[in-house]
């Protein structure tokens, strides 16, 4: 892909996170994010086929830059790589809100998960398929979604310390 594709697909995806920060999915439109991205709506369509494909790859790549984020000092405690995790999300709350809350949430909330479950797998203090996987997966999910809808008052440290807490250290690996 040429420079030019790159920087064009780059302009629409912050045009839609913009988008995002100021209203619902279902309330954008295409002319909105083209505009926005000082592109035509024939240059929107060669890459997506419709804002859904937009917010995938969107999705994917929060992602993809949270595992970075997470995994990119190897030794570290699992505190700290929940604090990094959490200040990730911290940074972009807007994004994580809308991909978590909105009506349209659904396949993000599955990512997510599948994101969390594939991490936890491969931790050797946790049993694949067991109770605590799922427990564990859908708890950190649901913290994640208590504190970026601000149910959850206490800072990325302190949640991430009550996380390590309550899992015993299990998230290190």
């Amino acid at each position: 892909m040429d420079r030019r594709s790159k920087r064009t697909i780059q302009n629409l995806k912050d045009a839609f996170a913009k988008l995002l920060s100021e209203k619902s999915f279902d309330e954008i439109t295409v002319t909105e994010i083209t505009s926005l991205a000082d592109v035509s709506r024939k240059t929107f369509y060669i890459h997506y086929t419709d804002k859904y494909e937009l917010i995938d790859e969107l999705s994917e790549q929060y992602l993809k830059e949270l595992d970075t984020v997470s995994h990119s000092p190897k030794e570290i405690s699992s505190k700290e790589r929940l604090n990094l995790w959490l200040n990730y999300i911290t940074q972009n709350k807007f994004i994580f809100n809308q991909l978590l809350t909105s009506d349209n949430s659904y396949s993000f909330r599955n990512k997510f998960l599948q994101y969390l479950f594939k991490g936890l797998q491969r931790n050797p203090k946790i049993k694949n398929e067991s109770t605590e996987l799922y427990f564990l997966c859908y708890g950190i999910l649901g913290v994640v979604e208590g504190f970026i809808t601000n149910q959850i008052k206490e800072t990325p440290a302190q949640i991430a310390k009550r996380v390590d807490d309550l899992t015993e250290g299990k998230l290190e690996h």
